[in-house]
């Protein structure tokens, strides 16, 4: 896009929750404050370091996020709804300078999304993860995993819409969001499918191969691949290539950042790096804690955090829970998963990634020390899997997603 062509605007990214729902805004983010836009992120306060090393302009809308162990509905009650007035009164004020706007969220149920509401702001939605999007042409786990035809045809056209229906109508704690909505002059809703009447284009960030389409839908829904983030982190890098030069490639653990309850992952997975002599590193804030009574292997490494941008293509794997950002930073470092998935999207990603041949899944009921030691074997041992996880990473070198998500941007508020 020409230079002369744009626009400058207001550029307003609203993501709350884990590390893994923020880096894929911000990589985005970034782009447009280089291309000179006045570039504003609204999130929760532990990110603020994160958002503010980058020059950007940080507003924080609530306080650390609540761990993966909490339900839905308490997540949206003690964090996202008090975040509603913060994050509307700060779209509300901007609004007031009559300057071009967008608003770029992960959800559809925010203040800022209200504010685009109320003021006709035009709303740009990430989605984040396949499942999110999903569909009767786009099955998910665990639709996907049924075997026998008929049940599945069933599941997928019968029982899943039922229950998609249900979920759009009772997912979130509709009292509270609805004495929101009043207050500012917003009609009262009965379900969430309200917000696709929205001014907005929606942008999938995670290409079509992984979300496995069944159909495109261009004109409502544009791919943009897996945006990418990448900091600076030396200390913490130059440990790990230290003990990677001392100890050979090590498989990486991480629990991602929303988890909390981490003591048997780590050390199921612990117990198997020592039965097999492989060196591991564990990145985890909380890890040391953790592990302080567990004797440790001169071959563990325990980081408190370290951008895996800058090591994981140096490890033989990475032993996740399946969030989407961790997924997607294996795929492009070309190493193999082995994931554990909790709950929201990881099950279903997990399920994608075993599809595509690029790792192996292992049940959280099963998770032990002899399938955790099988899939570290069956990972390093399979050559089909090597060559997949290869040709995935080549699929997505060339990508430049956070520049197409801004080119499809401008082009909307240009209204070309």
């Amino acid at each position: 896009m020409e230079e002369e062509s744009v626009v400058r605007s207001i550029w307003i990214f609203s993501s709350m929750g884990s590390v893994g729902d923020v880096v894929p805004l911000l990589a985005i983010a970034i782009e447009a404050k280089l291309r000179g836009h006045e570039v504003y992120f609204l999130t929760n306060e532990n990110h603020r370091k994160l958002v503010e090393v980058e020059g950007i302009s940080f507003r924080s809308i609530a306080p650390a996020e609540l761990s993966q162990e909490h339900s839905l509905n308490e997540i949206y009650r003690s964090s996202v709804i008090p975040s509603y007035k913060v994050s509307y009164g700060f779209v509300e004020e901007k609004f007031k300078e009559s300057a071009p706007m967008v608003i770029i969220s992960s959800s559809e149920c925010s203040g800022a999304s209200f504010a685009c509401e109320k003021f006709n702001i035009p709303f740009v939605r990430i989605i984040l993860s396949p499942c999110i999007e999903w569909n009767l042409n786009n099955p998910i786990y665990p639709i996907t995993e049924i075997k026998g035809k008929l049940v599945k045809c069933f599941t997928q056209y019968i029982v899943a819409p039922l229950l998609f229906w249900i979920h759009k109508r009772f997912k979130y704690p509709k009292k509270e969001i609805n004495l929101f909505r009043k207050c500012v002059g917003l009609p009262l809703i009965s379900s969430f499918s309200h917000m696709e009447s929205l001014p907005r284009i929606r942008l999938r960030a995670y290409p079509d191969w992984f979300g496995e389409r069944a159909y495109r839908d261009e004109e409502c829904c544009i791919e943009i691949g897996f945006p990418f983030y990448k900091q600076n982190n030396c200390i913490a890098v130059s440990e790990f290539l230290t003990h990677k030069k001392k100890h050979g490639s090590p498989v990486v653990v991480i629990p991602g950042t929303g988890v909390r309850d981490v003591k048997n992952f780590f050390e199921v997975a612990l117990e198997a790096l020592k039965t097999l002599n492989i060196p591991g590193v564990f990145i985890s804030n909380i890890a040391k804690q953790t592990l302080r009574e567990v004797p440790l292997a001169q071959n563990i490494l325990i980081l408190d955090y370290v951008d895996l941008a800058q090591v994981l293509h140096e490890g033989l794997l990475l032993v996740h829970h399946g969030g989407i950002g961790s997924v997607a930073r294996s795929i492009k470092s070309g190493v193999p998963q082995i994931i554990c998935p909790i709950r929201f999207d990881q099950p279903d990603n997990a399920s994608r990634v075993v599809r595509h041949g690029l790792g192996v899944s292992i049940k959280k009921k099963h998770f032990n020390r002899t399938a955790v030691v099988d899939a570290i074997q069956t990972v390093l041992s399979n050559d089909d899997m090597r060559i997949k996880v290869k040709m995935a990473r080549k699929k997505i070198e060339s990508e430049c997603s956070a520049k197409k998500a801004c080119d499809l941007i401008e082009k909307a508020l240009s209204g070309s």
